[in-house]
């Protein structure tokens, strides 16, 4: 995909909106325990801030969200987040445990949109598709289906963690980019409770002397 956009397949990334969800109601499941990190935006909200800062291929500026929480179980059910990459480019994403199974990631630039039909769990015995529409008309008749080989993303995934330990090869993400992703979410959660837009830290502050 990312691909295709610095390739200017539909002109300048304006605007990313990804919806995520399924349904798990089970209080013993590690999802939906709060003590140990359940919760919609923990657990596949981290994946919409991932698809962000990876097409836009930049770190968002600001952040605002709005969390609805379980009154049992405590873990965010159904949240929405909006993040501001500055220079017009937004993620507008929202994310939930108990609703509907269902995923996708529209890109929509100046000139076209790029649809992803299942970017989180993509099928080991199915082709993946995506959809590059030239926007030439709301009915789909510029739209161009792109169909990806079956592949099993999780042995790809071993190999290339492989490839990398025998051979110090490097990963496409190290735990800095872990670190940054867990500050979006801090500050997500912040604007649960401030109400407003909060800013994402952009550095790890430096240790206490003592």
């Amino acid at each position: 995909m990312r691909e295709e956009l610095r390739r200017g397949a539909i002109g300048e990334l304006r605007y990313i909106q990804m919806p995520f969800s399924y349904f798990n109601a089970d209080p013993a499941n590690i999802r939906n325990r709060a003590d140990v990190g359940g919760g919609a935006i923990y657990d596949i909200g981290c994946y919409a801030i991932v698809a962000g800062r990876w097409f836009f291929e930049a770190e968002p500026e600001r952040v605002i969200a709005s969390v609805a929480r379980d009154p049992t179980l405590q873990t965010d059910t159904l949240s929405s987040g909006l993040l501001d990459f500055g220079r017009g480019r937004q993620l507008a994403f929202t994310v939930s445990t108990q609703a509907a199974r269902y995923q996708r990631i529209q890109l929509v630039g100046t000139q076209g949109r790029i649809e992803i039909e299942i970017p989180v769990n993509a099928p080991q015995d199915k082709a993946c598709r995506y959809v590059v529409d030239d926007a030439v008309g709301l009915d789909g008749s510029g739209c161009r289906i792109v169909t990806l080989p079956v592949a099993d993303q999780y042995q790809l995934q071993a190999e290339a963690f492989s490839r990398a330990v025998r051979s110090e090869v490097p990963t496409a993400a190290g735990l800095d980019d872990a670190v940054m992703n867990m500050r979006i979410i801090d500050a997500l959660f912040a604007s649960e409770k401030s109400g407003r837009f909060e800013a994402v830290r952009s550095s790890i502050a430096p240790p206490r002397t003592t």
